[in-house]
């Protein structure tokens, strides 16, 4: 379970939405995003926020419906304590779940857009109901947790390559002999942040231009 489950939302230490928590290709660079005049990332870490509702529908990782959950996930009986014991503003996430509500009950995020992609609706929502990625937060006890950075084996960074998998030089050349493909190589077709299929897709396709290069020497 994450923010695309119904009955959840992600805000950040400010209390407020930022992003569609149902569609990586939405809220990774949003939960990166950079305030140049504050030098700090106002996005992160975000905080998963959910109510019973969704506790008793869905898993949270490989805890089901019914399991105790672990210290670590914060739990409270309104919206302003659990803030208070995540270190966010409570005052503000109470306001940000009741604009949410009204919306998540009609079905449609004004703010953004979340259940408007059918990638989301399948992969992360519950499609038994109308918008299978909104459900208010409106039943007590509630629950949060702070999300952090873990490995997916999709790298954001690695070697400069060029059209043949080979490995660039500093100043500029390639080097001889030297490949690298998939998570090996700088992730320059795609862009950092995405994952998926995009990430075999890359390593299948730069792995045979360079075995094709590297037989034509």
């Amino acid at each position: 379970m994450g923010g695309g489950f119904p009955h959840s939302i992600w805000v950040n230490r400010a209390g407020q939405r930022f992003a569609d928590e149902s569609f990586y290709r939405d809220y990774l660079p949003k939960t990166r995003a950079w305030d140049g005049v504050k030098q700090t990332q106002p996005n992160f870490p975000p905080f998963l926020i959910f109510d019973s509702q969704c506790r008793e529908k869905y898993p949270l990782g490989t805890f089901l419906p019914g399991q105790p959950l672990p210290d670590w996930i914060k739990r409270a009986d309104s919206l302003q304590e659990l803030g208070a014991q995540l270190g966010i503003d409570g005052a503000a996430l109470e306001a940000s779940v009741a604009r949410f509500n009204p919306m998540a009950a009609a079905g449609v995020d004004s703010d953004f857009d979340r259940g408007t992609y059918p990638w989301a609706a399948m992969m992360t929502g519950d499609r038994t109901r109308p918008n299978p990625n909104l459900g208010p937060l409106d039943k007590p006890p509630y629950y949060g947790l702070e999300l952090r950075v873990v490995s997916a084996g999709i790298n954001c960074a690695g070697l400069r390559t060029n059209e043949h998998g080979q490995v660039m030089h500093v100043r500029g050349r390639p080097i001889p002999g030297l490949y690298a493909v998939g998570n090996a190589a700088a992730p320059l077709d795609i862009g950092a942040g995405y994952q998926s299929g995009l990430s075999n897709l890359r390593g299948m396709v730069f792995g045979y231009l360079a075995g094709k290069h590297a037989a034509s020497r």
